[in-house]
């Protein structure tokens, strides 16, 4: 059986999944919602705008954000662009944090 997408089989998904499909995934633990966000990313689904911004903000599991940011800014509008700054302005100041809540990765320690 031929694949009606060989050469970009992640875009192709992601054109196909459903709306309803991706929000179960936003649901789910965070390697679902960084496939969703990617997959969201991918097909420029701007109707999730305002609910990964959220997510990204809440910062609830470490990793998810790092799909969060990619959607985001493939979205690529100036909403998007007040969104990741938000997110910035807020944990970038933070030293209580011992990793970056969107990337997961380890932060050094903060010098004083």
């Amino acid at each position: 059986m031929e694949s009606r997408c060989p050469a970009r089989p992640s875009a192709c998904y992601a054109h196909q999944i459903t709306d309803h499909e991706l929000g179960v995934l936003l649901d789910c633990e965070w390697r679902s919602r960084i496939t969703a966000a990617w997959l969201i990313g991918i097909s420029r689904r701007e109707q999730f705008r305002e609910r990964l911004g959220t997510m990204l903000l809440a910062s609830e599991l470490v990793y998810a954000g790092q799909g969060y940011c990619f959607a985001l800014a493939r979205l690529g509008a100036e909403q998007d662009a007040e969104i990741l700054t938000a997110y910035l302005d807020h944990y970038l100041p933070r030293d209580d944090c011992q990793y970056d809540p969107a990337l997961g990765t380890r932060r050094p320690p903060a010098h004083r």
